[in-house]
């Protein structure tokens, strides 16, 4: 009987090692155009892709959490973009698992171009 509740223990304890409390993030570009370089910066963390085409993504990095948004600066051949969030109440902070933001290029209703963020899981 000891044995048993040694190996529930010893299996319960290598489950919980298992469990990563990070977060496995990458960039998506939805947009139709190249994005010559993508500057990321992920609760204080900072990071930067280039060369990144229309539907292609960058390598996953490896951050502690994240909301399903963060501040984005994009550079294109015909402008620079940003993605200032703001913090708004109830937002989810991701702890572990995968995300992926998706960034596109969308004009508002001033015809001005404007990065947007869709996250998912």
């Amino acid at each position: 009987m000891r044995s048993i509740s040694f190996l529930l223990f010893a299996l319960a304890l290598l489950l919980a090692s298992c469990k990563s409390n990070q977060v496995l993030l990458k960039f998506s570009n939805k947009s139709s155009e190249e994005f010559k370089e993508l500057f990321v910066n992920v609760r204080g963390e900072e990071f930067t892709f280039t060369n990144i085409k229309n539907g292609e993504a960058t390598p996953r990095i490896k951050v502690k959490n994240t909301y399903g948004y963060c501040f984005a600066k994009v550079v294109t051949e015909k402008d620079t973009l940003f993605f200032r969030p703001q913090d708004f109440v109830g937002e989810k902070l991701y702890t572990n698992g995968k995300l992926t933001m998706q960034f596109s290029i969308v004009k508002d209703d001033g015809g001005r171009r404007i990065l947007v963020i869709d996250s998912r899981r």
